[in-house]
């Protein structure tokens, strides 16, 4: 008895989700086997109850689980109980019915099966070890992953079948502080998940408190999944538990499009790294185009909500995938949005990658129409091109020579535009200022796949007027123009593999409000082409300061 309630006891695993204990289900289907029965009970106590040589085969069959609690809680002459109520796993859990107070409680109660159990041996049940049970049940009812895209209720004490996966967690803070979203790096415990899981092993858990948040997001992602497209997250599962919920991915063992670009600096600008990352943001904008399509948007695309996903490790990185995530705050739009109540919730929203028309959107209570993601995956291209030219400290250059300065004094911290004066916006001088030092090199000519991706940003991307902007088909088709001809030309990427190339003063100062000299040309013709629009006159300056000091933040 105390070898096989050693084993159990140590063998328990702390999820590092729930924070609660859990046996593995392959742990007791091995240890609880019909030898192992008779060793615990041995043959002359069936007979002296009066119970068949067949009840050892029948328990490790069908009540592996209620044997291990009765194990863990000492007390195995209550196997007659189990064996006379015909009590297996599929009962549990148990919860005990107290009754109306007049000699009927002492009832365990099964939902599942909708049947009670009275048990005869009021010396072997106690009100303590009954409690004993119901408090330690749980420890052996973590569930089985079974399906790709499932969703499970459980009880507020059930455990989750999740060990440690090597990684940190994440906090991600929602509108003011308070809807609190964590994602966790796990594992699903191997004899947890069936073969559908086997391709998944590393999981991304990201934990709700919120209800409304969570139904939100797991709504928008069951959409999502009906595209089939590899370059939009895959939903494994969802969870609910008492009142947390939970959403399952795979795990982004290549982390997010930042961190790439941070941790892979050292990466050699060969055409080959050039072209994988071209057929990568082809495969993204082609995922927004299949959105767009479903009249679903996106409305936070950003370098944290690309993930890359490496599928071998130690593979190279042209072996990676590029997939939109973060579904958080996606809209399906349809007649009915326009007369919903309340205005588009985009405080999680960062403000970098913001559109324009954004604030006026929420001042309006106008949906967010899906020209907004055209603009943010602008912003996005552009930063990618900056680092492939001129790396990590670039980007983060950049950055800041876009934050507020004595020149721009009313641009808000890190936009891709400015607003010089009440009712107009225009685009952010420095990113103007930017793209003329990229034409400067000549991996960025014309005539080559990173010139020509520069004007298709300014010309039909980063427009500030929405009506101005390409749908993200437009967008789709052209890309796809360059990738082709990259593909068939390799010149047309550059002419050496790893070209030397000196980074401009504009992509190494860290002090944004210095004046800065455009290089001699001068800008590309296509940059004629920028325009302002109006803002509704209702929506002030002030406001768009006020919203931005509100607005989480990317570090």
């Amino acid at each position: 008895m105390a070898r096989l309630w050693r084993t159990l006891y140590n063998s328990r695993i702390t999820c590092p989700v729930s924070e609660t204990q859990f046996l593995p289900l392959g742990l007791m289907r091995n240890t609880i086997t019909e030898e192992v029965v008779k060793r615990e009970v041995p043959l002359w106590f069936f007979k002296a109850l009066f119970l068949p040589d067949s009840v050892p085969n029948w328990v490790a069959c069908k009540a592996f689980r209620v044997f291990a609690i009765l194990i863990l809680i000492d007390i195995k002459e209550a196997i007659r109980d189990l064996v006379e109520d015909q009590i297996t796993d599929d009962h549990l859990p148990l919860q005990v019915d107290h009754g109306d107070g007049d000699g009927d409680g002492g009832i365990l109660v099964s939902n599942s099966a909708r049947r009670s159990f009275k048990f005869l041996s009021t010396k072997s049940w106690s009100d303590a070890k009954r409690q004993d049970f119901i408090d330690t049940q749980w420890t052996v009812l973590a569930p089985l992953f079974s399906t790709i895209g499932q969703h499970i209720s459980l009880d507020h004490r059930c455990p989750l079948p999740f060990v440690p996966g090597g990684g940190k967690v994440w906090v991600k803070v929602g509108d003011a502080g308070t809807n609190r979203v964590v994602v966790y790096h796990a594992q699903i415990e191997r004899s947890h998940r069936i073969e559908a899981f086997e391709h998944y092993k590393h999981i991304a858990v990201k934990e709700f408190k919120d209800q409304i948040s969570f139904e939100k997001e797991a709504s928008n992602l069951e959409q999502v999944q009906q595209l089939n497209n590899r370059h939009l997250i895959k939903l494994l599962g969802s969870c609910e538990r008492g009142s947390a919920y939970y959403l399952i991915f795979q795990w982004a063992n290549g982390g997010d499009l930042r961190s790439f670009w941070e941790n892979r600096d050292g990466l050699p600008r060969t055409k080959k790294l050039l072209l994988w990352i071209l057929q990568q943001n082809l495969g993204i904008i082609g995922a927004l185009r299949d959105l767009h399509n479903s009249k679903l948007r996106h409305g936070d695309i950003k370098p944290h909500n690309i993930f890359l996903f490496q599928f071998e490790d130690g593979a190279d990185i042209e072996s990676g995938l590029l997939v939109i995530g973060d579904f958080g705050i996606s809209r399906f739009h349809t007649q009915a949005t326009v007369n919903r109540v309340g205005g588009t919730n985009t405080a999680e929203v960062t403000v970098l990658y913001e559109a324009p028309e954004a604030e006026s959107d929420r001042q309006l209570n106008r949906p967010r129409s899906r020209k907004y993601d055209i603009w943010s995956l602008g912003c996005m291209l552009l930063e990618f091109i900056v680092w492939f030219v001129y790396k990590f400290e670039a980007v983060e250059s950049f950055r800041r020579r876009r934050n507020a300065s004595s020149r721009d004094p009313t641009t808000a911290p890190g936009n891709f535009f400015i607003q010089p004066e009440a009712g107009v916006i225009e685009l952010h001088s420095q990113v103007l200022e930017a793209i003329a030092h990229l034409r400067q090199d000549s991996r960025c000519q014309e005539d080559r796949a990173l010139g020509a991706l520069i004007t298709l940003i300014q010309q039909r991307l980063l427009r500030t007027d929405p009506a101005d902007r390409a749908e993200a088909s437009e967008v789709y088709d052209k890309f796809k123009q360059i990738v082709d001809t990259a593909c068939a030309d390799p010149s047309y990427l550059f002419r050496s593999d790893e070209p030397g190339h000196d980074t401009p003063d504009f992509f190494k100062s860290t002090n944004a409000s210095l004046p800065i000299q455009l290089p001699p040309t001068p800008l590309s013709s296509s940059s004629s082409l920028e325009t302002t629009f109006t803002r509704d006159p209702r929506n002030s300056v002030g406001s768009i300061q006020s919203s931005v000091s509100s607005s989480s933040r990317e570090c």
